[in-house]
């Protein structure tokens, strides 16, 4: 009778235990999902964030080639100025 009853006692354990693991388990599930969810948000704004600096880029290239425009004229109008001189 006593090794039923301690093979009961052992059951009973492994069974809370069994519970405890999945309670576990399902709240791990719970954070991976969140995390997963959080990543995707970050994923996104990282491609916003990369899309604006793209733009950001090209815009100071227009930029520095307008101004690089701007300078080759002035340049070119003070060599007149001089030649004229």
């Amino acid at each position: 009778m006593e090794l039923l009853e301690q093979l009961d006692s052992h059951i009973d354990t492994l069974l809370s235990t069994l519970e405890q693991i999945r309670s576990e388990n399902e709240d791990l599930r719970a954070e991976i999902t969140q995390i997963k969810d959080e990543n995707s948000a970050l994923e996104e704004k990282n491609r916003s964030l990369q899309e604006a600096l793209t733009e950001e880029a090209e815009i100071r290239r227009q930029a520095l080639a307008h101004v690089d425009g701007l300078l080759s004229k002035i340049e070119n109008l003070e060599r007149i100025g001089d030649e004229n001189e």
